[in-house]
């Protein structure tokens, strides 16, 4: 079957002020939850993204994947650390297609080149905060893809990631906020999810997948987890103001 995988790939750090987010380190940097709503970038110190290209194909399998970089960072230690990071996961990816089309071809099972289709963009990019989204395409044999998203959180001062739990540590009712949130949506939208979801969700797990658009701490689910495979990735938008 194939396998349409969509990665976020968040480098997000919150204030520590009303509403309250924070980062339980003492070398990650403090915004003030302001500075997400400004379209004013307030770095003290210059960095990019830019990417890098892998592109070939043969017999049994197309590759297309454009992998992010970050470019710039006064500490350069941190900025390898992240783009290992990086690019661990996306040719990881790679050759996990490709041992399967290998396989495929040794079984004679590969009735079509197997894809692996790499491609991001970025949701947020000020202030020490930087959201990229990678999107995926794994193609491994059926009549389509399969969609999933992953999340990497990463304070750009330390290249340490960061997950959901570290940006409310001082807020403990959080997990309540978001599950409501959704429930509030698969009673309203039931069509939507599988069947009794609202009453058979049990709340988002420790290190549920995140990211940060604009003022919207954003969470999401993998095709399958909470939903059919025609809704795709299941994404809930929730204003930051929300857990003041």
């Amino acid at each position: 079957m194939g396998k349409l995988l969509c990665m976020a790939l968040t480098a997000s750090l919150v204030g520590n002020t009303s509403p309250a987010f924070a980062i339980n380190s003492s070398n990650a940097v403090n915004v003030h939850p302001t500075t997400i709503y400004s379209s004013q970038n307030l770095n003290k110190e210059s960095y990019n993204i830019s990417s890098k290209k892998i592109e070939f194909k043969n017999d049994i399998i197309d590759v297309d994947m454009t992998i992010p970089l970050i470019n710039g960072l006064k500490d350069k230690e941190t900025e390898i650390k992240i783009n290992k990071i990086i690019e661990n996961r996306a040719m990881d990816f790679k050759k996990d297609i490709e041992n399967m089309a290998k396989e495929a071809k040794k079984e004679n099972a590969l009735t079509n080149s197997y894809q692996a289709i790499l491609k991001f963009k970025t949701s947020f990019n000020k202030n020490n905060i930087l959201s990229l989204t990678m999107c995926f395409y794994e193609y491994t044999g059926g009549a389509h893809g399969l969609g999933y998203n992953e999340s990497l959180n990463v304070d750009l001062n330390t290249g340490e990631e960061i997950y959901l739990k570290d940006l409310f540590h001082n807020k403990k009712d959080y997990k309540n906020i978001i599950n409501d949130f959704i429930r509030d949506d698969m009673t309203k939208n039931p069509n939507k999810y599988y069947e009794n979801a609202s009453s058979d969700f049990y709340g988002i797990i420790q290190d549920q997948p995140y990211y940060i658009e604009d003022s919207n701490l954003v969470v999401y689910f993998n095709p399958y987890e909470i939903a059919p495979y025609s809704e795709g990735i299941k994404e809930f938008k929730i204003p930051l103001k929300s857990f003041k």
